[in-house]
């Protein structure tokens, strides 16, 4: 069952890719191909939930989605997701519409409490589902899958 899920996950992102390049051809910028380490609530915040940078690390403008791993050191199951996770960004993060993160649990459990998260692994899709005007946006889940 969890492997289907996650190759669920995979489609709602590669369709997610496909979507937002169907117009525009995807440009990757030179950047380490590895998950994004997000290790503050703040950063968290300003960089996925309200993002007031418009740059970390890449794109982060309002047509970015970002994929979020939450995940624990000593859990089992994230230390088995975590090569599938890694490889899927490794190939995708450079890309102006999609980036990957992932967000330790245990240094940073503030996020993971503000977030609702309360089994590991968890990994969730951002989308932009506000925008009161061109600077001005929020993101939030439209999308996870858990183990």
């Amino acid at each position: 069952m969890s492997k289907l899920c996650f190759i669920v996950l995979w489609g709602v992102v590669a369709i997610s890719v496909a979507m937002q390049t169907i117009d525009a051809e995807l440009e990757i910028i030179s950047q380490p191909p590895t998950t994004l380490v997000l290790d503050s609530a703040t950063l968290f915040f300003e960089v996925v939930k309200r993002p007031s940078i418009p740059e970390y690390l890449g794109p982060n403008g309002k047509y970015v989605d970002w994929v979020i791993f939450f995940h624990k050191p000593e859990c089992a199951s994230c230390r088995q997701i975590r090569p599938a996770f890694e490889a899927l960004a490794s190939t995708v993060n450079g890309s102006n519409h999609l980036r990957f993160a992932a967000i330790d649990c245990d240094r940073i459990s503030d996020i993971c409490y503000r977030e609702g998260v309360d089994s590991l692994p968890l990994v969730r899709l951002y989308k932009t589902t506000w925008s009161p005007n061109k600077d001005a946006f929020q993101r939030g889940v439209v999308t996870e899958w858990q183990n």
